[in-house]
């Protein structure tokens, strides 16, 4: 057993007995991490989801769980938390993070994008963190070429299983979810840093890419991705 302190985000628990709780948490030096909290819902403490904090872990040999003796959030980025705008995309973002990373592997850079999310950058912060996750997954479809002709993509295209076809080879697939010209410009744009930080995204972009993204996750890992549906409730509240 080792006793460590590392910056992490506590994005979901369940509550174990009327004191604790199993958290899930994304860690910057050790990627997920499953935390027993002895002491969660406390006079004194209670649990904090979203703002990066410093954990005191004692981690166990041959155990996925470890235990968490404390969590201190980080002031400056409180804003996760009471920003409406960013915690609902942060929600969405480790419900991603959940279904597609596995346990205890380090993502250091992941961590660090999603640290630098802010009121100003948030539609296209999750975007480009989605893509990374997709990358880094190894289940990053091919936006730029179409799977059946191998020929670039210029215009109108088709998300059908996984895949992008053009509008050529799509034929009559009526299960197929067409990507506009649109769509197609900005996700061509996240293969370069600079021009992808050069493109404006509104919020009906946003909406309308995540919509593919959420399709792909589901498609990947052949489950619903729940909290998708209350987050387009929020998006368009706000």
């Amino acid at each position: 057993m080792k006793r460590i302190s590392c910056s992490g985000i506590i994005y979901k628990y369940v509550v174990y007995s009327d004191s604790s709780c199993i958290a899930s948490v994304f860690t910057e030096e050790f990627g997920k991490l499953k935390l027993f909290m002895p002491k969660a819902f406390t006079k004194r403490s209670g649990v904090v989801k979203f703002v990066p904090s410093t954990l005191d872990i004692l981690r166990k040999e041959n155990s996925d769980l470890f235990k968490l003796y404390s969590h201190s959030p980080i002031a400056k980025y409180i804003s996760f938390l009471e920003v409406a705008d960013i915690s609902i995309r942060l929600n969405l973002i480790f419900d991603i993070i959940d279904s597609l990373l596995p346990l205890d592997e380090s993502y250091e850079y992941l961590y660090k994008l999603i640290l630098n999310i802010n009121q100003e950058n948030v539609h296209k912060a999750i975007i480009y963190i989605i893509y990374i996750i997709f990358k880094i997954s190894g289940t990053l479809p091919s936006f730029y070429s179409c799977k059946v002709c191998n020929n670039e993509i210029d215009e109108l295209s088709f998300y059908l299983e996984g895949d992008i076809i053009c509008d050529k080879c799509v034929g009559g697939k009526k299960s197929s979810t067409p990507i506009s010209t649109e769509v197609n410009t900005i996700l061509k744009a996240l293969k370069s840093n600079s021009t992808y930080k050069s493109t404006v995204i509104d919020l009906p972009q946003e909406d309308k890419i995540l919509q593919l993204f959420v399709e792909h996750v589901e498609v990947v890992t052949s489950k619903k991705l729940k909290s998708f549906k209350s987050f387009r409730e929020l998006l368009f509240y706000l």
